[in-house]
Order: structure tokens, then sequence, then C-alpha cells
């Protein structure tokens, strides 16, 4: 098996992306929107409009398909989704047609594999309107040969000011692999069992979109348009029917910090929201 590592900066072909507005529902009631977030859940409430939650880019625009065959040889099973970063230059429509040009941003040698970092640009309409990049991070496991392998930087943890909680279900992740991950680690016992896990795990992107709009939901409300960046990385898996428990502190005008966590095990690190307009906890 065998890492490209020149391939460092180079761009897969552009792909299309198509959604609408049942695909917003979806993606929303599969992070933990319900009945309380109208604005969320239904498309045709009097007064209430329809809106699509900013961490939903990550998934129109997350495919390692366009450059596997530059980062190189390895099989599927190496990977490990590890972080999610978007910047929003606009409220993603609930509807719509991107261009995505994804290309290899980072590989780095850890101690036990590989931190690969792929950045998507999505661009709409005929004038080709930057829409949102996402910066996702993979790990793959047991790969690399460089010998000056280092690990990753450690970071105080910030004194947290408030503490939130978002409740997944038993059935979370069979929901949110509607939404396109059928990875069967998330749904077949055996396949996790075989893997380490004691049941399937949730999916890391689910795990930090319904973190996400948790804390979304508490500073801005139904204004959830009004993101320009959120971001976030994983430590461990959740599991479906745990309950989150959010830290989190405001840092700047427009910005928000935050972990989660099941009890003591860090599920979700280095949380990121800035927003378009100053806030307040």
């Amino acid at each position: 098996m065998t890492l490209h590592y020149a391939n460092i900066g180079a761009e897969g072909m552009p792909w299309q992306r198509e959604w609408h507005v049942d695909d917003t529902l979806l993606y929303n009631l599969s992070v933990g929107a319900d009945a309380s977030d109208p604005h969320l859940v239904t498309e045709n409430s009097q007064g209430v409009g329809l809106c699509a939650l900013p961490s939903f880019a990550a998934v129109l625009g997350g495919s390692l398909r366009s450059v596997r065959h530059l980062v190189g040889e390895f099989p599927s099973h190496a990977v490990v989704f590890v972080g999610q970063q978007l910047e929003l230059f606009d409220a993603l429509p609930v509807a719509g047609r991107i261009e995505v040009t994804t290309s290899i941003a980072e590989m780095t040698d850890r101690s036990t594999g590989v931190l690969l970092e792929t950045e998507a640009v999505a661009v709409a309409g005929p004038a080709g309107r930057k829409l949102f990049t996402a910066r996702a991070s993979y790990f793959l496991r047991g790969l690399g040969s460089r010998p000056d392998s280092t690990g990753a930087p450690v970071i105080d943890a910030p004194r947290w000011a408030t503490t939130l909680s978002v409740r997944t279900r038993t059935d979370q992740a069979l929901l949110y692999r509607l939404c396109g991950d059928r990875n069967p680690l998330h749904s077949d016992p055996v396949v996790a069992k075989r893997a380490g896990f004691d049941r399937p795990v949730l999916h890391g992107l689910c795990t930090w979109a319904m973190v996400a709009r948790t804390v979304i939901g508490h500073v801005l409300g139904a204004e959830v348009g009004a993101v320009d960046e959120i971001g976030g990385r994983l430590r461990h898996p959740a599991y479906p029917g745990e309950i989150l428990t959010i830290d989190l502190v405001q840092t700047a005008e427009c910005v928000l910090n935050y972990q989660a966590r099941v009890a003591d095990r860090i599920v979700l690190a280095d949380g990121l929201v800035r927003t378009a307009h100053e806030v307040s906890l």
C-alpha cells in the first residue's frame, strides 16, 4: 500500500450534487430536529420557513471518491473520519445544485497512521458563486512510513461557561444512514464487534451535527443560516441512545468553542461556531 505525498495540493475532477426539500427534511430529522423545531422539520407550516442546517454542507460536499486515486492505495476499513471544518459564504438553500471540486490539502504521518485532510469547494449557479468550503479529516490506520512522524498538538481546554445536553435516539444511526453513509459499522453488530466495538457506533458526522445543532439553536434560535464557520474533531465514538453533554464558552463576540462528552469520555473536541453577527450565551 502506497500513499502519494507528491499529490498534496492536487485536485480531483469536479462533480455535481443536487438536493431537494425532502433531503433537507430527512437530514434535519436524522440529526435530532423534532416537533419543537418547525423551521427544521416542516416545509408548509404557516408563517414558518424551512431552513437547512449549516452542517448539511458536510454531507453535500463530502466525498473521497473524486480524490481517492490521488491519495494512493489503502483499504476502506483503514479509513476513520476524525474531523470537519466548514466555512459558509451564504445560508445553505433547502434545495439546489452545486459543483464541487475536492483537493488533497494535507497528508501528515502520525505514530499509528496518516492524517489525511481534503478540502472541497462548492459553487452554485451559472456565475459559479462560492457557497461553502468543507475541510474533512480522515485517519488512515496503519499506514505511513516517514520517520519524522509527530503526534497531534496538545491544546489546553478552555474554562467552560455553560453546559447543554442532547439525547441521541437508540435508532439514530439507522436514521442517519439514510442520508448516504451505509457503512455497516453503524448498523451491523457483527461488523461493529469485528472492529472492536461492543455494538454499532453513531456516525461521527451525526454526532458532530447533533452537537452543532444544539449549540446553534441555543445562541441563534431559528436563525440557523447566520453561521459563517463551524467545525470540530472527533475523539471517541458515541453510541446511539447516549446523552451528549456539551461544554460551551464564548471566546469573542461571534465565536463559541465547545466540546461534547458522555460522562468523562470526550467524543468531540476543538468545537467552533463563528456566527455572522454578535451573539451571547
